[in-house]
């Protein structure tokens, strides 16, 4: 297997001329040698396994806390199911007779009576004049000019591009 530091020297000249390269070698050689001939400390085995007690300890309650959690999100998933399905049936309205089964909606004079209720709408609604709103029919279609101007801000604005 190559060492390591085989190709350091290459590697470095790309970034450095070559006698600078050989010395960045050399030295990150020594600081390796330094490195290991002083190893860290270790911790005490008895530190270790307090560490490896607690750990284990919180895993386990945040495993048993995911599980209550798993059954209380089921719970309330079926609490509410029956809630609604139960409120779905209570609020069902009950079969009614069709509109067409009905035989005297037909007739000549419900059909009058519909026609004189619209036609009474109908004149109201023309009867209703844009001046009392506020409306100056003179003035340009405000849903065109609010288009244009949306559309030139969303064409000059960076904000959406990314």
């Amino acid at each position: 297997m190559p060492d390591k530091n085989d190709n350091l020297e290459q590697l470095l000249g790309g970034f450095l001329n070559e006698a600078e390269a050989r010395r960045a070698a050399a030295d990150i050689r020594l600081g390796e040698e330094i490195l290991s001939e002083y190893p860290a400390p270790q911790p005490d085995a008895r530190l270790l396994e307090e560490i490896k007690t607690k750990v284990s300890r919180s895993l386990g309650a945040a495993a048993t806390a995911r599980r209550r959690l798993y059954w209380v999100r089921r719970a309330v998933a079926a609490a509410a199911a029956v809630i609604i399905i139960a409120s779905v049936l209570l609020l069902w309205p009950a079969p009614q007779q069709s509109f067409a089964g009905s035989g005297d909606v037909w007739d000549d004079a419900a059909i009058a009576g519909l026609r004189a209720e619209i036609d009474a709408v109908l004149d109201t609604m023309i009867s209703i004049e844009t001046d009392e709103y506020g409306f100056d029919e003179g003035a340009d279609d405000f849903a065109e000019v609010e288009l244009e101007e949306l559309e030139m801000v969303a064409t000059n604005d960076d904000f959406w591009k990314g």
